[in-house]
Order: C-alpha cells, then sequence, then structure tokens
C-alpha cells in the first residue's frame, strides 16, 4: 500500500481522514463522527452507493441483498418492504432454515474478509474457468451460490404456498393479487430478496449482541447485580419488560446502550462508494473511492465523546443529579449512517 494521490493540508500531522492506495483502489477511511456525520449524512447524495464486489456478488450471488445493491430504484424497492418476515416457527433443534442460513453465512463472512480474494482487486479475474490450478476462488463461489439460493427460496416457497400460516410474506403477496397491473415476477423478486436480506441481516446481529452482553454480564457483575435490582424494583415475579415499562428501566436502557457501544455488532461497515469528486477539510476526494468507516476503535471508542472507553459503564448515559453532566450520546452510530441507516 501507498499513499495516494490524494492532497492533504500541508501542516497536518494527524487528521480523521486517512487515505490509501492498493492496486489503485483509492480507500479513505473515515475514524470520527464528525468525519462520517459530514460525508455520509450531509453529503449522502453522493456518498450512498456500494463498490463493485465481484466475489460476494457476482460469483457468490449475494446481488440480492440490499445491503450490498449499488443505490438505485431496485435497492429503494427493498427498503418498502422491509417488513417482510416469512412467519416460519423454527425447529428447537436442528431447524433446516437455521442450518441453511448458517451455511450460507458462513461463507459470506469468509468472502468478506478484505483481501481474502484477488478478484475484488482484479475483477477481470471472474473469467477464469474453474477448472484451473488457481482458481480455488471460483469453486468457492460455485459452492456458496448453491447455498445461497437455498436459503433464499426454501423458506420463501414455504411462505408462499402455506396458507395455513400468517406471515408477512403471504400477506404482502396476497396484496400483490388484489393490485392490478403489476410485473407479478418482479414483486415476487423483491419481496424474496428482501425476506432473505431481513432472514441474513438479523441472523448472526441478534447471536452478536446476545454474545456481547452475556460476555459484560460475566464481566461487569456489579452492573449485572444494579440491573437485576431495577427490573425486580419495577417488574412483578417473573413478568417480562414491554415497551410501556421503559421509561421506568433506565438503567437498563442504558446497558443496553452500553453493549452496543463497547462491543459494536459490526466494527467495520461494509464500504461506500462516491460517486463524484469531492472536497473535505482541503482534501480532495476523487469519484470511485471508497469509504470504510472503522466504528468500534474510532469513533465508539473515542474518548472525547466517550470517557474511559474501554470500561463497561451503562451509567455513562445516564444523566448525573451529583455533578450535573450530561449523559453520553446514544451509539446509535452501530446501525449505520445517511441513507443504508440500519445497513450500514
Amino acid at each position: 500500500m501507498v499513499t495516494p494521490s490524494i492532497d492533504r493540508p500541508p501542516g497536518v500531522a494527524g487528521s480523521d481522514i486517512i487515505a490509501l492506495e492498493a492496486l489503485g483502489m483509492n480507500i479513505i477511511v473515515l475514524d470520527s463522527a464528525e468525519a462520517v456525520s459530514e460525508l455520509l449524512e450531509r453529503r449522502s447524495h453522493i456518498y450512498s452507493n456500494r463498490p463493485r464486489l465481484p466475489m460476494i456478488c457476482e460469483l457468490m450471488g449475494w446481488e440480492f441483498n440490499i445491503g450490498l445493491m449499488r443505490y438505485g430504484e431496485r435497492c429503494m424497492a427493498g427498503h418498502v418492504v422491509l417488513s417482510i418476515a416469512y412467519g416460519i416457527e423454527p425447529k428447537a433443534e436442528d431447524d433446516p432454515y437455521i442450518r441453511i442460513s448458517e451455511e450460507a453465512i458462513h461463507y459470506l463472512v469468509e468472502a468478506a474478509v478484505p483481501g481474502a480474494f484477488l478478484v475484488d482487486i482484479i475483477p477481470a479475474m471472474k473469467y477464469i474457468p474453474e477448472w484451473m490450478p488457481f482458481a480455488h476462488f471460483q469453486r468457492f463461489a460455485k459452492t456458496s451460490r448453491g447455498h445461497i439460493e437455498r436459503m433464499r427460496q426454501k423458506p420463501f416457497e414455504e411462505a408462499k404456498h402455506n396458507a395455513s400460516a400468517t406471515s408477512f410474506v403471504r400477506e404482502r403477496l396476497e396484496e400483490m393479487d388484489r393490485t392490478t397491473g403489476i410485473d407479478v415476477k418482479a414483486y415476487e423478486e423483491v419481496v424474496m430478496n428482501t425476506a432473505s436480506a431481513m432472514f441474513v441481516g438479523g441472523f448472526d446481529t441478534i447471536i452478536a449482541a446476545l454474545c456481547a452482553f452475556m460476555f459484560a454480564m460475566m464481566t461487569h457483575p456489579e452492573v449485572q447485580r444494579r440491573a437485576q435490582s431495577e427490573i425486580d424494583a419495577v417488574l412483578p415475579s417473573g413478568q417480562l419488560p414491554t415497551f410501556e415499562d421503559r421509561e421506568s428501566l433506565p438503567y437498563i436502557t442504558a446497558m443496553v446502550k452500553e453493549v452496543l457501544r463497547w462491543k459494536p455488532i459490526t466494527p467495520m461497515a461494509a464500504a461506500h462508494v462516491l460517486d463524484v469528486d469531492d472536497d473535505y477539510k482541503g482534501y480532495h476526494l476523487p469519484a470511485g473511492s471508497r469509504n470504510q468507516i472503522e466504528w468500534s476503535r474510532a469513533i465508539l471508542n473515542d474518548e472525547k465523546i466517550y470517557p474511559d472507553p474501554l470500561e463497561f459503564k451503562p451509567e455513562r448515559f445516564l444523566d448525573s443529579k451529583e455533578d450535573g453532566k450530561e449523559p453520553c450520546p446514544d451509539p446509535w452510530i452501530a446501525f449505520g449512517f445517511g441513507r443504508r441507516f440500519d445497513i450500514c
């Protein structure tokens, strides 16, 4: 990697924006809330696109996922039906739909590691036939695509044809049947793709958040005791909290926020791509640059925003009556920025 030909303000030794170049690809790393907010929020009309992902999208078959789509009409159509779900009750053990998702995600995680496959740097390599000795990536993609297609189609077909079960997929398709002049095939494709994206998006993220929570409770028993005391004081024995109880459980709410800040589910978001040339704080950012946000180490661990960032302290999000300090800002950056908020 070498420093690219991006103009740098004279006399600046450090910055919240870092530029790299790898095999002709400009990579811009944003490591402050200010930079991310300015570029991905206020200038989201030119920073919301996705880079070309030859391995994951073109070879493995993840192009249906709205989180990885290029920004445009098809992506927006998926957003309209993001509430769609299958309505399938999973089995307690060895559920086939859970197993299908696990298999597909296993390949996605391996391919998502930056630099894992050279084809992402040299897209023309995707035309190399799979029988060639060094075309392991083609064989990997072929196997992965089979798992992905099963994950997309099997739960969708069950939800589509199971009239006895209430599901959002069936409700959306029934609404389609009542609508005239609609492209049935295209609409079903959007519904299937969006449901698949929801299934995948909520699969690992929920597990990761729960694991982070359990780790925090095991390593911070004093936090666990305080949280349990608040629950016992507000709720009858054995009753689970509802949204109506939220205002009465400020420490529980603060604890959830601290889990998201302390161990963010997605420490690095999917890259955004700059559509046109832009300038920021004296830097010239060329069109086509990838914008990568390194959240957990830089923004959510920024000492100026979150004092003692490596410590698990839910109280940082509570009003302090003793010293009059304002609570720290909510860590919603963990869910993304700009027009792709919640899908990074």
